[in-house]
């Protein structure tokens, strides 16, 4: 922790950063969900309703389990927070692309990354609160507004590599075997 000299610039602004880019990556795919939604109703085949919970699940897991997101912040530190938050987000989503029914989507995507997207939530606004007092409105703002453009970012790439993807397996199936 920075001490009191030290608050408001230096190395805080690497925090900023680094919190802002936890956040960016974190958050992007579970704010971005809409997107996915409608293949996952073509693939799956399940009702709108159950495939819904997936998306709400996500949004609404970190912040009900907020309170034992700071505990563990508190606990173990944010630095350590962060990065197995980091782990859960990435393994949720890795667990999530080989999901042969909502169900284990469920579980995967809308519980795991929900959890993690919560964990880096409480971990990131810590640790910037450590490193900054006058201008601690400013940093967290700029933290937070990483959010914002991981939904940008990860929106219109998820939306072009669906595309891409869609026409590549129907080149792939109409093209002749040699």
């Amino acid at each position: 922790m920075a001490s009191s000299k030290e608050l408001d610039g230096g190395w805080g602004w690497a925090i900023v950063a680094a919190s802002f880019m936890a956040q960016l990556l974190a958050y992007g795919s579970p704010q971005s969900v809409g997107v996915l939604y409608p293949e996952w109703l073509h693939t799956f085949q399940e009702g709108k309703g159950m495939t819904a919970w997936v998306g709400s699940l996500v949004a609404g897991v970190g912040l009900i389990a907020s309170p034992v997101c700071s505990a563990c912040v508190e606990n173990f530190g944010a630095r350590p927070v962060t990065v197995f938050s980091g782990v859960m987000v990435a393994g949720g989503l890795m667990l999530s692309a080989f999901a042969p029914n909502v169900q284990f989507l469920i579980f995967s995507y809308g519980i795991v990354v929900g959890l993690g997207c919560g964990l880096v939530y409480a971990a990131t606004l810590t640790i910037t609160c450590q490193y900054f007092d006058k201008r601690r409105g400013l940093a967290l703002g700029i933290v937070t507004t990483g959010t914002s453009v991981g939904t940008f970012i990860y929106a219109t790439a998820q939306n072009e590599l669906m595309v891409l993807l869609a026409w590549m397996a129907a080149c792939s199936s109409s093209a002749p075997l040699l």
